[in-house]
């Protein structure tokens, strides 16, 4: 089969009398290369998967309220889980503004939690500003990514904040989580992850 193969593979025409040649003579000048990989050179790794699990992240506030202009603190704290061998994710932090002006973005420092091996804390502050454009008359909304990141695997979640418009009144009671999501996903710009 090999033979075959290579006698229409390496058909070539002589130099001198500018014929085509083909069977034993083609065989004998053109190199036969094998099909089988070469596997001296790999050998397989041996690790551990650098891998995160148990990711969580809460935002505090998620309603920026009243639209006055001023710069406001937005905490964000978080953890994840690593395995017990390895060290401290790489963690960052991307904020979307839906008018494009406002964007922090930076890296986010972890500290080990002492009594859990392999669990990570962070906790960071950014500010946003609670300003509404002239008639946008469904509020600002920022969008806030938090991820970590090992060689082998990521980990990451994102939240909408909300600048409500300036004629929007809020209920007298503290917003509850669930009311928090619903207003944002009835806007249609945060998806559910």
């Amino acid at each position: 089969m090999g033979r075959r193969s290579n006698r229409w593979r390496h058909q070539r025409k002589d130099v001198k009398t500018n014929k085509g040649y083909s069977g034993r003579r083609a065989a004998e000048r053109a190199p036969v290369r094998s099909c089988r990989p070469n596997l001296a050179g790999l050998a397989l790794e041996r690790r551990e998967l650098l891998t995160i699990s148990d990711f969580k992240v809460a935002i505090n506030p998620q309603i920026i309220y009243p639209p006055n202009s001023q710069y406001v603190p937005i905490t964000v704290t978080g953890s994840y889980k690593v395995g017990p061998h390895q060290g401290a994710a790489l963690a960052n932090f991307l904020v979307v503004d839906e008018y494009r002006l406002d964007m922090p973005h930076g890296d986010v420092k972890s500290h080990p939690v002492p009594d859990e091996v392999g669990r990570y804390t962070f906790s960071f502050q950014t500010h946003l500003q609670a300003r509404v454009a002239g008639g946008d008359s469904d509020g600002r909304l920022y969008t806030i990514a938090v991820s970590a990141r090992q060689p082998d695997n990521a980990a990451g979640q994102s939240f909408g904040i909300w600048v409500p418009p300036q004629g929007y009144h809020p209920p007298k009671t503290a917003v509850p989580q669930a009311h928090t999501a619903l207003v944002l996903s009835q806007r249609g710009r945060v998806r559910a992850h």
